[in-house]
């Protein structure tokens, strides 16, 4: 009897209607709605603008016609709609129930712009680079568009600032309505916002009926912009509480051999505190098992002699690696250089790679490979810097051999490209000793004319020290970067009318000039036929200016993989070795340059942490091929004739084609078993080479 009055009284209608009309709950989610609303919008901006309803229809696992119907198209935003409609309110009312409503409503404000300022920051970056940024990546970002205004208002122009402070105006003029109708308790929108998020919750529910095969698509924005920005952390310390730990112990007491020190001409302003060595493989507990698991996913052998180790004993060598060279612009292996008679000079003793791939497109991490011969990373860019790294300027330098890195270096000490020719033991560097970040900024987007006095002045330096080397009797061996063709290519005669493409030709073409001074100077001191000769890019062309678009305007190529930011130049000039030209058509990639080096001059040490292979190794047609781990939003890889591609932008989306270009039609179905393996086959090589960079950098 006391449970039925007890229930009749919850129960009794004028009851609840007074409650109704004391409860000001939609007051109080009204702020939350907007975010919702939001939300919703932003999401449907990006798949409209990057293509993805087309490329979702075209998933033939929904067996239906193009386009898709209404039903399957509320299934894409059932998550957004999961999250903004009932959890983050649930949340939200569970959280705050014992606040007073006033201030219930100025914190659902603050959540409010919260959320928005997280999705419009990452829609921005997802529509720029391709990916959902971490924090890290986005304070560059900001950076660079304060330093760049021209390129991040093409980018980001004013419609987007107008839609971007609409989002938080909405917010906070939902939140100041909600604040004036709680004081005048306006019942009727106190319902109608309830209301709002009951049919919101029944549209929910229907949104998960119609069947939406497994994909990123139909994940919620929230979730998908949140992780990274409040997520990210250094994944190389993450990435040992992983798989693999035991792999991941390390002995504090590893002893090593001391390393040559830096001449005082290589470094000026950093107090260096250098490991007094090199770590090997066997001091560093797991390094030789994860080398393993890179060759068994990678399809290579280990290391072995080849039909040319030792060929070239005593050489000296020079590594030429051209600033954003496409060789869709330059390349040596089937152009006919009528206009470039250096490099023709070479040709007819060099092995050429007509398909040869940067490891990553930008000039750090591929410069990285190109010495080291170990894949970098996205995450490259977190590890600590000041390491004693492994590779071909080591090993020659131990040997005895002079060396010395020229071309443009930040001049800030703790950046990145700063400490790259320290850690790879480069003996001088020569660098203008003024030149800062702002001078830096100008190399890459200032007047021609500006770079190229830098560029003239390294080249200089190299020549008159390879002319001291030579009258001493000493080996030597010498990188030259120049900045001159960095991307966006500037024109060098002032004409607008010429392409991309054009521009960069013509600058390989004035490059090649500098290549005869080279070959000028080495014949002169009676060494040109025994030197090594290699001659790169460190990645193809990633931005353009676009057509119509202002001067210093750049729109970047991202989003897949394609062959004019990933497939570079490769020449290697191997005088007395070769009569002839030898030419390679299996992909090769800049993992491969110090193993062809090293294995000319017969030498074997640090052949156990090379990840590449000699150009003319017999194995190279089995072998798979990575490419750009998570540049500019995506990753890849090459094997048995096939190129695979992960887009960001469909988060997860895998391409395949016979060439390194993608379409929508060479998506293969997302929930497919070749597209599932692809991602392992990605996923599996991330997290191995996150670890075995650990190990190369720290010894941990």
């Amino acid at each position: 009897m006391q449970l039925r009055n007890r229930l009749s009284k919850i129960l009794n209608r004028q009851r609840i209607a007074a409650q109704m009309k004391q409860n000001q709950l939609g007051f109080v989610l009204l702020p939350l709605l907007s975010s919702a609303i939001c939300v919703l919008v932003e999401k449907f901006a990006i798949l409209l603008k990057t293509n993805t309803f087309s490329l979702i229809a075209a998933d033939n696992n929904l067996h239906n016609p193009h386009p898709l119907t209404l039903l399957q198209l509320t299934g894409l935003f059932r998550a957004d709609l999961l999250w903004g409609i009932v959890l983050v309110p649930v949340l939200f009312c569970a959280l705050t129930f014992w606040i007073a409503p006033r201030w219930r409503i100025l914190i659902a404000v603050i959540v409010s712009c919260f959320i928005q300022v997280i999705i419009i920051v990452e829609t921005l970056s997802m529509l720029t680079t391709g990916a959902f940024n971490s924090r890290s990546e986005i304070r560059f970002a900001l950076w660079w568009a304060l330093r760049t205004h021209d390129t991040a208002l093409y980018y980001h122009p004013l419609a987007t600032g107008i839609l971007s402070a609409a989002d938080l105006g909405f917010a906070v003029l939902l939140g100041m309505i909600a604040l004036v109708a709680s004081r005048k308790n306006f019942h009727l929108l106190n319902q109608f916002v309830l209301a709002a998020f009951a049919i919101g919750a029944i549209i929910t529910a229907i949104a998960y009926v119609p069947r939406v095969p497994a994909m990123p698509w139909s994940e919620s924005l929230l979730q998908l912009t949140a992780s990274p920005v409040l997520f990210s952390t250094d994944v190389l310390s993450s990435a040992s509480s992983h798989s693999l730990p035991d792999l991941m112990r390390t002995n504090r007491e590893d002893k090593y051999l001391p390393a040559p020190g830096p001449s005082a001409n290589a470094e000026k302003e950093v107090n260096r505190t250098t490991p007094s060595a090199l770590p090997s493989s066997e001091s560093l507990p797991g390094l030789p098992e994860l080398l393993r698991t890179y060759r068994e996913d990678a399809h290579v052998p280990a290391p072995a002699p080849t039909a040319y180790t030792g060929k070239a004993v005593n050489y000296n060598v020079v590594i030429i690696v051209l600033e954003s060279m496409t060789a869709q612009a330059f390349d040596p292996a089937h152009d006919s250089l009528s206009d470039m008679p250096s490099a023709r000079r070479l040709r007819d003793q060099s092995f050429l790679m007509g398909k040869h791939y940067t490891t990553y497109a930008s000039t750090y991490n591929g410069t990285f490979a190109i010495y080291t011969s170990i894949y970098t990373h996205l995450y490259n860019e977190l590890v600590p810097r000041l390491a004693v790294l492994p590779g071909l300027i080591r090993t020659l330098r131990n040997h005895g051999y002079a060396t010395g890195f020229y071309g443009f270096i930040w001049n800030i000490p703790g950046h990145r490209e700063y400490d790259l020719p320290l850690d790879l033991g480069f003996e001088k560097i020569s660098r203008p000793s003024t030149l800062d970040d702002e001078d830096g900024e100008a190399v890459f987007t200032g007047p021609i004319d500006y770079v190229n006095k830098y560029d003239n002045d390294a080249l200089l330096s190299m020549l008159s020290d390879i002319h001291k080397w030579t009258s001493q009797k000493r080996q030597f061996a010498v990188g030259f970067s120049p900045q001159i063709g960095h991307d966006p290519y500037r024109s060098l005669d002032g004409d607008a009318s010429k392409t991309s493409l054009q521009r960069g030709h013509a600058l390989a073409v004035y490059q090649d000039a500098w290549l005869g001074e080279l070959l000028d100077e080495l014949q002169r001191d009676k060494v040109l036929d025994h030197t090594l000769i290699v001659i790169t890019g460190d990645h193809g062309m990633r931005s353009e200016n676009p057509p119509g678009a202002p001067s210093g305007v750049v729109r970047i190529l991202h989003g897949q993989l394609n062959d004019v930011v990933m497939r570079v130049p490769m020449l290697v000039y191997a005088p007395g070795v070769l009569d002839h030209s030898v030419l390679t058509e299996t992909p090769t990639s800049h993992i491969d340059i110090t193993p062809t080096v090293l294995d000319l001059l017969g030498f074997s040490s640090s052949l156990e942490l090379e990840q590449g292979s000699p150009v003319y190794a017999p194995e190279l047609d089995k072998r798979r091929v990575f490419l750009s781990m998570n540049f500019m939003g995506s990753s890849g890889f090459y094997e048995n004739g096939e190129y695979y591609s992960r887009s960001a932008i469909g988060r997860g989306a895998i391409y395949k084609n016979s060439t390194l270009q993608f379409k929508s039609s060479n998506m293969l179905p997302f929930d497919s078993e070749e597209a599932e393996n692809a991602r392992k086959i990605i996923d599996r090589h991330d997290h191995t080479q996150v670890m075995i960079l650990q190990h190369v950098y720290t010894g941990k």
